[in-house]
């Protein structure tokens, strides 16, 4: 971009090509790599200046198009540097200038596509609204988009071909992103960007296994974020306990339906060691949103939650 004298990266494709396109245009003006920025890095500088990006999404998922965050999978750094870390760069630098969402360019996906995506997007919605740092735009936001993925990715999945479905979930997928870039993300995307550096299980089969187990924990903290997010989807019961309970089961339904999985498949022992490097890959690359989460998370607790999301096999 630099020898070529760039005046603007265009990135069309999904979350990661986006966000490929984020890094190169703050590359450009601030030179050096992605984990010069990374939040992760110690050492981390602040990215300040960029080239303008326009983003195309061609998948209803990350809400790229709209969030001033890019992940980038680094090599060769932390404690560990045998093991990748995913970690992001961020500032309203990178936020894309223009954001272009057409929801035909998604219609004919593949199934297993739009379920991992729609559930990175569910993932994006509900962690902004149970985040610490959480707040009544964002979760306005956050329960539509919650509302809409819950309604629409059924149809989309069992019918690709059908645009019908395409246009809410691309409107849920980028309210999403408009959420979270207010509230952040909490301990389920520490989860998942764990999963994806070490078993490298894409991003959102990982935030699809992750999210069941990670609701039912933060549940007693919960409550009324919770039963808040039923009452969009239309969810009702007698008290706030009882529609938050529901809430939980529907959501862990929903990523059921679709076909997703339900846990990750090592071709390993699930012994400490593959859990305490996990821990440690989360504790790392994404300690923002385990500080987020709504209930304290020790490494004990982060542990059995892994537990919960692996099993051996292939």
């Amino acid at each position: 971009a630099r020898s070529g004298g760039a005046e603007v990266v265009i990135g069309l494709g999904g979350g990661s090509v986006i966000d490929a396109a984020k890094g190169i245009a703050a590359l450009a003006r601030m030179g050096g790599k992605p984990w010069d920025y990374a939040g992760a890095n110690p050492d981390g500088k602040p990215v300040t200046e960029s080239l303008p990006v326009v983003a195309v999404p061609t998948t209803a998922g990350t809400g790229s198009e709209v969030s001033a965050v890019a992940v980038f999978t680094h090599r060769g750094v932390g404690s560990n540097p045998d093991v990748p870390l995913k970690a992001s760069i961020s500032g309203p630098a990178i936020q894309p200038a223009v954001a272009l969402v057409d929801p035909d360019l998604a219609t004919g996906s593949p199934p297993q596509l739009t379920a991992s995506c729609g559930a990175d997007a569910l993932g994006h919605a509900i962690e902004a609204s149970v985040s610490r740092r959480a707040n009544p735009v964002a979760s306005l936001l956050a329960a539509r988009a919650v509302a809409l993925i819950v309604g629409h990715l059924p149809p989309a999945v069992n019918n690709p071909d059908d645009p019908g479905p395409r246009e809410p979930l691309a409107l849920a997928a980028t309210l999403a992103g408009a959420a979270f870039s207010q509230a952040g993300v909490v301990v389920t995307h520490a989860i998942a960007q764990a999963l994806g550096a070490v078993l490298h299980v894409p991003h959102g089969a990982a935030v699809a296994v992750a999210t069941p187990p990670v609701l039912r924990f933060n549940a007693p903290a919960c409550v009324d974020p919770y039963a808040e997010l039923a009452e969009a989807c239309r969810i009702t019961a007698d008290s706030a306990q009882a529609k938050a309970s529901r809430f939980v089961e529907t959501i862990a339904n929903l990523l059921r339906a679709v076909g997703l999985p339900q846990r990750v498949r090592v071709p390993r022992p699930v012994d400490d060691q593959l859990v305490d490097e996990l821990v440690q890959n989360a504790r790392e690359s994404t300690p923002v949103p385990i500080t987020l989460n709504p209930s304290k998370v020790d490494d004990c607790q982060l542990a059995e939650l892994f537990r919960q999301v692996l099993c051996s096999g292939r």
